[in-house]
């Protein structure tokens, strides 16, 4: 892993966010700015470019370039070798300073008090809490006016063994991400994707939960990469028999 880019205020931030980057040169540069339209002013942002092959890197470091006086402390680093999102978000998390951890897609954006809202609940929320969640916007990249609004479930044990409904874009108590060992990066959840759902599991197992805030403060963009375009029955039926090998206790009765 190498630096592309370090810059910023030197200050403290209260917040990480974590961005994974990889071949999303179009939509990267979106992201960031609703990074830097929060108005939570105390943001640490790194972003890992995991061997883009159409400049993304280029794009991002050229962005941060020009806004580097926004946050604390704005960095981009690169893996060695392509190595897939569950690695790449453990790379952020490795540099990550904050007390809290906010993890954004590449291709998504947050709305401007998405980072306040959620950093406010973790700091009144029980000791049990490892991470915040909120409802979602679901809109298409190619027309913006076709967008809906997800309503997401509380948290809940059972209802989290038949599929996964918590968006990977939530915030984290570092300590608590840190305590289970982050991302799984092993097979299958290093290449199929889901890996946000095996981790809400290693919550389970650590007695940690997430809360969920009712209203819509991250937008998910659909395009033809994105998640729920990629991931097919075929592979969420093999992470889900991966999660029942691994975890069966909370799989009785399946």
């Amino acid at each position: 892993m190498k630096t592309l880019f370090s810059a910023g205020t030197g200050g403290m931030p209260l917040v990480s966010v974590l961005i994974s980057l990889y071949n999303y040169s179009q939509y990267i540069e979106e992201a960031l700015d609703s990074v830097a339209s929060q108005t939570l002013e105390d943001i640490e942002l790194i972003i890992c470019n995991d061997c883009s092959t159409d400049g993304g890197e280029k794009v991002t470091e050229n962005w941060l370039r020009n806004n580097e006086q926004r946050f604390c402390r704005a960095l981009l680093i690169e893996n060695a070798v392509n190595s897939g999102l569950p690695a790449t978000r453990n790379a952020t998390l490795s540099c990550a300073q904050a007390p809290y951890l906010f993890i954004l897609d590449a291709d998504n954006v947050i709305f401007p008090s998405c980072l306040e809202k959620h950093a406010a609940a973790l700091q009144e929320a029980e000791d049990d809490v490892a991470f915040v969640y909120s409802q979602r916007l679901v809109f298409t990249h190619e027309n913006r006016s076709d967008c809906h609004l997800e309503n997401l479930q509380d948290w809940d044990i059972p209802l989290l063994t038949l599929g996964n409904y918590i968006d990977a874009m939530v915030m984290h108590r570092a300590d608590m991400l840190k305590r289970v060992g982050g991302y799984a990066a092993e097979a299958p959840f290093d290449r199929l994707g889901l890996e946000d759902y095996e981790l809400w599991f290693k919550y389970m197992e650590a007695g940690l939960r997430g809360i969920k805030l009712h209203q819509p403060l991250i937008a998910y963009r659909v395009h033809q990469s994105s998640m729920l375009r990629t991931t097919t029955q075929y592979k969420e039926s093999l992470i889900l028999q991966a999660l029942r090998n691994k975890y069966s206790r909370y799989f009785i009765g399946d």
